[in-house]
């Protein structure tokens, strides 16, 4: 994208939204979608997706077309889980402390985190924080595997 982008092979300009900036963009009707596609292991006879069964059963999928699909414990191992590290706990604990100071967290602000341990940490002190403060986030996506309190 970098390259074609800098030899000005398109026409008009080219914006390149992130995965939080893309569902932002929809929610504030930026961007009105007119067909979406989602890989997606497997779907049933309607064809909606899921990462339930196959050779390639993924567990949770984003942007899914069903209130429920995946089975968190079949990707659930390894860094996909909270980190239990003292140390990578603090980092997350305190990333969340900076990123309060700094003034990115607030009533009504956006979040997207990944499923790497750290990260699922961080939405764990985040949603703390959250409830602590009485604030509500617009709209908040990632670290969508299963954890336990």
């Amino acid at each position: 994208m970098r390259e074609a982008v800098s030899a000005r092979i398109f026409d008009e300009p080219v914006r390149v939204r992130s995965h939080g900036g893309r569902v932002r963009a929809i929610v504030s009707e930026d961007v009105h979608i007119d067909v979406a596609f989602i890989g997606a292991p497997s779907s049933d006879y309607a064809g909606n997706c899921n990462g339930l069964y196959g050779p390639h059963a993924c567990g949770c999928i984003q942007y899914s077309v069903l209130d429920q699909i995946g089975d968190p414990d079949r990707i659930m191992s390894g860094t996909l889980r909270i980190t239990r590290s003292p140390t990578r706990l603090k980092i997350a604990k305190n990333a969340v402390k900076l990123a309060h100071a700094a003034g990115y967290i607030y009533d009504g602000c956006s979040f997207q985190a990944g499923a790497g341990g750290i990260s699922l940490a961080f939405t764990k002190f985040l949603g703390e924080l959250l409830e602590r403060e009485g604030y509500v986030a617009s709209w908040a996506m990632g670290g969508t595997t299963k954890i336990s309190r």
